[in-house]
């Protein structure tokens, strides 16, 4: 069963599951799309293909409960937690007038979604003694992003909640993988500048869905993974110079302030003119 099956990064998944010959599921809340989606699996892998009509953005307590109902009487036993929104996330908090909208969206879409269907699921997995659950977090849950922090917050639950129920359910021969995606190619990125880090959705679902069993927690691509690489050094170089500063800043502090300031001045370049000097930089 795959959530936000019928489009992008979700979409990929449930083709990737349906090439290794798995039946499945999609989920999402608009129902001719999702037949459609459906009747292109069947026809292109032969396998059998369903769909579960929920639009998560309006759905209470009943809703999930008559879910919870139906899924009972199904076998799942993988479920790809893909469904998410980032419409309306970016730019400063609170500078969007429907705030208060977006916030609850963003919550129900892509919080509630997993949560829910995790939980419907769960049992029957946990009286089989076998499952797996691949939830899609992101780079920006460990990486905090300036105008991505409602975005970034809620996939760090997503990821703290993935490695919390695969160390609750590991014994019972459950598998949880947290996905930290970087940037992958859908509608969502359609817009973005073209870059060697952006990933095709196909590739991508491939690899994560290959390291089930094998890590818990993944960049879901190698690509993504040397994209952190690369973030890892700027930052650390960043932060060697950060720390050189601070250094000479503390250390200067016992010192009267006149040689303290003299210590902190920046260094003097000689000029080829001769017609004065350029100030260095710490």
């Amino acid at each position: 069963m795959v959530s936000g099956g019928n489009e992008g990064l979700g979409l990929a998944f449930a083709k990737e599951l349906a090439r290794r010959g798995v039946n499945v599921i999609v989920v999402g809340r608009n129902a001719e799309k999702l037949d459609m989606v459906a009747r292109e699996i069947e026809a292109a892998f032969h396998v059998k293909a369903d769909m579960l009509v929920m639009d998560f953005s309006r759905a209470g307590v009943e809703d999930y409960q008559r879910m919870r109902q139906r899924l009972a009487r199904i076998r799942v036993d993988i479920l790809v937690n893909a469904l998410g929104m980032v419409d309306g996330v970016s730019g400063a908090f609170g500078s969007a007038s429907n705030m208060e909208q977006t916030c609850l969206d963003m919550l129900h879409v892509n919080l509630m979604s997993m949560f829910m269907l995790t939980n419907a699921v769960l049992p029957g997995m946990k009286e089989r003694r076998a499952g797996v659950i691949v939830n899609l977090s992101s780079l920006a849950a460990v990486y905090p992003l300036p105008h991505y922090a409602l975005y970034g917050a809620i996939k760090a639950c997503v990821d703290f909640f993935s490695l919390a129920l695969h160390s609750e359910c590991r014994h019972h021969g459950i598998t949880v993988q947290s996905v930290l995606a970087g940037p992958v190619l859908t509608k969502l990125t359609r817009n973005f500048a073209k870059s060697f880090f952006i990933v095709p959705a196909a590739p991508f679902a491939r690899d994560t869905l290959s390291q089930v069993g094998l890590r818990s927690r993944t960049f879901g691509h190698w690509i993504h993974a040397l994209l952190v690489r690369t973030f890892d050094v700027s930052s650390y170089l960043r932060s060697q110079r950060l720390f050189r500063h601070f250094l000479q800043v503390s250390l200067a502090q016992p010192i009267p302030l006149r040689l303290t300031l003299r210590f902190l001045r920046p260094r003097a370049r000689p000029t080829t003119s001769g017609a004065g000097s350029a100030a260095g930089s710490l």
